[in-house]
C-alpha cells in the first residue's frame, strides 16, 4: 500500500501552477464565499480591527471634532456606512504567477478611492485595514476553491 501525505498550502500551491484550470471562470462557488467575507468585514468594522486582530489606530480629536459637527458615528471609517457596504462581490482571477482571490467593491468610484486610502493610508491618514481576513477565513477560502478545482480536474479527467 502506499500512503500520500500532503498539507493544503502544499497542494493549493501546486493546483495554483495548474494551467490549464480556468479560475476565472469557476462562479458556482462565489456565494459560499461571498457571506463569511462580508461577515469578516463587517466584524472589522465593529471591532475597529483588521482581520488578524490588530487595532485600528483612533481617530484624532480634530477629526472626532470635525465628524460630530457633520452628525457622524466617532468610529473610524464610518460616515454613511457606504464604504461598510461595499464589499459585494468577489473575483477570482490570475494574480502574478498564482491565482487570486481579489474581494470587489462596488459603490461610486469615491467610495472606492476612500476604500483605498483607508486600506493602505496615505500621508494624512493611518492605514486601516478593513479587507482583512483571520486565519480560519483565509482557510476556509483555500478549502473551497481547492475543493472545487479538484472536483474540476476530475470532471475533466473523466470527459
Amino acid at each position: 500500500m502506499i500512503k500520500i501525505t500532503t498539507d493544503l498550502e502544499k497542494l493549493r500551491i501546486k493546483l495554483t501552477q495548474v494551467k490549464a484550470l480556468e479560475i476565472g471562470k469557476l462562479s458556482s462557488y462565489k456565494e459560499q464565499l461571498l457571506a463569511p467575507i462580508q461577515k469578516q468585514v463587517s466584524s472589522n468594522f465593529n471591532n475597529q480591527q483588521s482581520g488578524e486582530g490588530k487595532k485600528w489606530q483612533r481617530l484624532s480629536p480634530s477629526t472626532i471634532s470635525q465628524k460630530k459637527k457633520l452628525g457622524f458615528s466617532e468610529q473610524p471609517l464610518v460616515r454613511t456606512g457606504a464604504l461598510q457596504n461595499a464589499v459585494n462581490a468577489l473575483t477570482i482571477q490570475p494574480i502574478g504567477q498564482g491565482k487570486g482571490l481579489q474581494i470587489a467593491l462596488g459603490g461610486s468610484s469615491k467610495v472606492k478611492r476612500i476604500a483605498g486610502f483607508q486600506q493602505f493610508g496615505t500621508k494624512r491618514i493611518p492605514s486601516r485595514p478593513f479587507l482583512t481576513l483571520n486565519v480560519r477565513l483565509s482557510e476556509l477560502i483555500s478549502n473551497v476553491i481547492i475543493t472545487n478545482e479538484i472536483k474540476q480536474i476530475k470532471e475533466r479527467l473523466s470527459k
